[in-house]
């Protein structure tokens, strides 16, 4: 009995898909555990709508704001 051609790719997949899974939590991908965000709940009447006006976002507190430079410094 000879294996069908197209079933070399599907294996070959199959072994990156497990390989990718074995590997993928010993990752350190975006860890930060000594730092705990803040969540803020919307009034069900007040969630922002996606148009490109910042005015919904006025009543966020700026305690909440995620700080995406690394060193907290600001470049201008």
């Amino acid at each position: 009995m000879t294996s069908h051609p197209r079933r070399k790719p599907c294996v070959a997949g199959l072994l990156v898909a497990m390989l990718a899974l074995i590997i993928a939590p010993t990752i350190p991908a975006l860890e930060r555990p000594d730092v705990t965000f803040k969540v803020f709940q919307f009034p069900a009447d007040r969630i922002p709508r996606i148009d490109g006006d910042a005015a919904d976002w006025v009543m966020v507190p700026a305690g909440y704001a995620v700080r995406t430079d690394p060193c907290g410094v600001r470049v201008r």
